[in-house]
């Protein structure tokens, strides 16, 4: 049997086919299908977004990762050159003490990079007239 012949026989068996509602069922079933592949197209659109969105907060976050090595690097440095600093604050504070002994006239004396003067005693001599 064909299966023209087997659609017929079975149309025959049920008796009063409701036309209409079958009409009307395919129409909702073609809303249905066309709703959802309209959804599915969103998706996929929705999906493009979000991995290009994705790409961008990666590239957002190595730009700030490099950002904070390199912030990192200039707080190290700028620890460094206070305790720099400190270190050279402590060494002349002592030297100062040294020299100033009690009973003695007011002393200076400068960092190790210049020479030491006695300030009290240093008088830049006259130009010979």
């Amino acid at each position: 049997m064909s299966t023209l012949q087997e659609i017929s026989k079975e149309i025959s068996e049920v008796g009063d086919v409701d036309v209409r509602k079958i009409e009307n069922d395919f129409n909702d079933n073609t809303r249905f299908l066309r709703e959802k592949r309209t959804e599915y197209e969103r998706i996929i659109v929705q999906i493009g977004e979000t991995g290009n969105e994705i790409k961008r907060l990666e590239g957002e976050i190595q730009r700030l990762a490099s950002a904070t090595g390199k912030n990192k690097r200039i707080q190290n440095c700028i620890r460094y050159s206070k305790a720099l600093f400190q270190w050279f604050d402590d060494a002349y504070q002592k030297r100062e003490k040294e020299v100033n002994l009690p009973g003695s006239e007011s002393t200076k004396i400068y960092p190790p990079c210049f020479s030491m003067i006695n300030v009290a005693r240093y008088r830049p001599r006259p130009a010979p007239s």
